[in-house]
């Protein structure tokens, strides 16, 4: 029986950014990248509503945040932020293909819906009281986090996320220097965004079992 995770999210103000349309763009260009690097299956809803269903579950955590600083990259300066509220929903679901509704989709709907002014959000099975407590606060934090990123900040992480290169080849494909580099990943907190993927990958496994999804 797989397990599944479900991504849902919605892109903030993007009825108020002055380039909604560039937005949307940015967002349909990120969920193809999701869905070539990751085998994700993506929808969108309504221009600004969108979700993904992840193949292999763990890669979730590091999704969701490609898909963050790949807006936040994007922005046009710091007063015009692009950005998307997330949730992620884990659970066992048997017989149920990449873009079928099932229990875990409609639960990563309705965490989504629960977000209040937060952007991260996730959802697990209803008997994980531990797993759910340790996975929601990592939320928090990570969360808290992203908001801070610059928009060079998200540039740079997002290339590392994307490529784990060196900083000399990070730097070379940006054309800026490996030093920049190198600051801009400490301002970014890039180890902490490198703990929360590993740490709830592990956090996952013990839940669920090894090689989920």
């Amino acid at each position: 029986m797989p397990l599944l995770a479900v991504l849902t999210g919605d892109l903030v103000n993007s009825t108020g950014v002055a380039q909604p349309d560039a937005f949307r763009h940015r967002l349909n260009e990120s969920l193809a990248v999701m869905k070539e690097c990751y085998g994700a299956h993506t929808s969108v809803y309504r221009g600004d509503g969108f979700q993904l269903t992840i193949p292999h579950a763990t890669d979730a955590y590091e999704v969701v945040l490609q898909m963050r600083a790949s807006l936040i990259a994007a922005s046009p300066g710091s007063t015009d932020r692009w950005d998307a509220r997330i949730a992620i929903a884990l659970g066992m679901s048997s017989g149920v293909k990449a873009g079928q509704n099932s229990t875990v989709h409609v639960n990563s709907g309705r965490c989504l819906d629960s977000l209040g002014k937060n952007r991260l959000g996730i959802i697990v099975g209803k008997k994980m009281v531990g797993f759910q407590t340790a996975a929601a606060l990592a939320a928090l934090f990570i969360d808290d986090i992203v908001n801070g990123w610059t928009v060079r900040e998200a540039e740079i992480l997002l290339d590392y996320l994307s490529h784990r290169d060196s900083q000399q080849k990070i730097a070379n494909r940006l054309g800026v220097s490996r030093p920049t580099v190198t600051l801009t990943l400490q301002r970014a907190k890039a180890n902490l965004v490198d703990a929360y993927i590993r740490d709830m990958t592990t956090l996952t496994e013990m839940a669920y079992g090894k090689h989920p999804g």
